[in-house]
């Protein structure tokens, strides 16, 4: 079946599968680098607010063998574990001073995301943008985010450096940063021929837009000191830097070279943070654009 059937397929199923309150819809969502995404929307009426369950992947599954069947059960198991248990306090919204512990941030790509920043306050680094969202916990294990808006500025009467300063504070508090040699964790086969035993991964815990964890203050120095180098950073995506000593030597054309390949072969096209590698100065305690 072709990809729109596959999509009526999946609604009509999963729409008999769940209680009968509750409504089924596949909304067409934009996301990161400007594509977009069909996501299933199970609307409870009890509940405020919806888990989305993108259908793309799963079509990717289908036309690989899976069969329909597992694909119904994956994503019905994958929703009774997100699903929502309880009402998001919307009154929770309305005033920064209640909300401002939960502010972290995230970094994107500008150039790729200029509609998307249209209505989205945000602080350019270089050729990327830091924007902003709020955690939430909709469940005991589950942590869904609301991206913050203008609109949120302008009702909560604050400026982006004040949106900023409480992102900085909050961020290494709520997504605490991980650093690991890249010899600690399974080698992505596209990178086997570039691992070098000085590589380290820059994350958070939960390793989701962990990328951002080079902002935090500290981190940077600290492991520039470690390795008693300057740093090479490579975006390996929106969740994770990689870091080596500048002083082992490797050109900008070829570490770049490696960002473009592993961004073509290994990296969905709505994770890709940048094509080019920065350089962090100890000296000048500060992440250049090139090196």
């Amino acid at each position: 079946m072709n990809y729109q059937e596959f999509l009526q397929n999946i609604k009509v199923t999963i729409g008999n599968q769940i209680e009968s309150t509750c409504t089924v819809d596949i909304k067409q969502i934009q996301k990161n680098n400007g594509t977009t995404l069909d996501g299933l929307i199970i609307t409870n009426p009890k509940i405020n607010i919806a888990p989305t369950i993108y259908l793309n992947p799963y079509y990717h599954r289908y036309l690989g063998g899976q069969s329909m069947y597992d694909i119904y059960e994956d994503i019905m198991s994958t929703y009774k574990e997100v699903m929502p248990d309880k009402n998001l306090d919307i009154e929770f919204y309305k005033h920064f001073d209640t909300v401002k512990d939960t502010v972290t941030m995230k970094l994107i790509n500008f150039d790729k995301n200029i509609d998307l920043l249209k209505d989205i306050p945000h602080v350019r680094f270089h050729d990327l943008a830091i924007v902003f969202q709020s955690q939430v916990f909709q469940n005991k294990e589950e942590l869904g985010t609301i991206t913050i808006h203008d609109s949120h500025l302008d009702a909560w009467d604050i400026t982006i450096s004040e949106l900023y300063q409480e992102a900085l504070a909050n961020s290494p508090k709520l997504c605490p940063v991980e650093i690991l040699n890249i010899n600690e964790i399974m080698k992505p086969p596209i990178l086997n021929t570039y691992l070098d035993p000085h590589m380290y991964i820059i994350t958070n815990t939960r390793r989701i837009h962990g990328a951002s964890c080079i902002l935090y203050d500290g981190v940077l120095k600290s492991l520039s000191e470690q390795l008693n180098s300057d740093l090479i950073l490579i975006p390996s995506s929106i969740h994770e830097f990689l870091a080596v000593p500048a002083s082992i030597g490797s050109t900008y054309e070829y570490v770049n070279s490696m960002i473009n390949e592993v961004n073509t072969n290994a990296v969905l096209d709505n994770e890709v943070l940048s094509d080019h590698a920065y350089y962090y100065s100890l000296a000048k305690d500060k992440v250049l654009c090139s090196f």
